[in-house]
């Protein structure tokens, strides 16, 4: 893939990836990309105090999961603006145990994680 403008950066600029995804699957899934991208930049508008969400849909092999796995490929540089849960319940968000201390909530609960971030997820069946 070539690299941004003139510098010596390695990083791919949007025009480059857009030619590659086009290339090696199809215009639809460019677009759900994009999509992607756009819900994700948005946390960066100043007073948004909403969480955003967007849920694509269809059946199977239509590029649902390839657009996860596109926008989430390096998890380590992505972890701080992004969540994928593939497995939870509604009861995730915010389990209530009784027998758990408060400190241990925080780690198993969901919403602590997705605060100020974007949760994707594959499967919306648990709900």
């Amino acid at each position: 893939m070539a690299t941004s403008g003139g510098n010596n950066s390695t990083s791919p600029t949007l025009v480059n990836v857009a030619g590659v995804v086009r290339q090696h699957y199809r215009e639809e899934l460019w677009r759900a990309i994009k999509t992607a991208l756009g819900v994700i930049t948005s946390l960066s508008l100043k007073g948004r105090d909403h969480c955003l969400v967007l849920v694509f849909e269809g059946p199977s092999g239509q590029g649902k999961s390839i657009t996860i796995r596109v926008v989430m490929s390096n998890r380590a540089s992505t972890e701080k603006y992004l969540h994928r849960v593939d497995d939870f319940t509604p009861a995730s968000f915010v389990s209530h145990a009784a027998n758990r201390k408060e400190k241990h909530l925080k780690e198993i609960d969901l919403l602590p994680k997705i605060r100020d971030k974007v949760m994707l997820t594959k499967e919306l069946a648990p709900l």
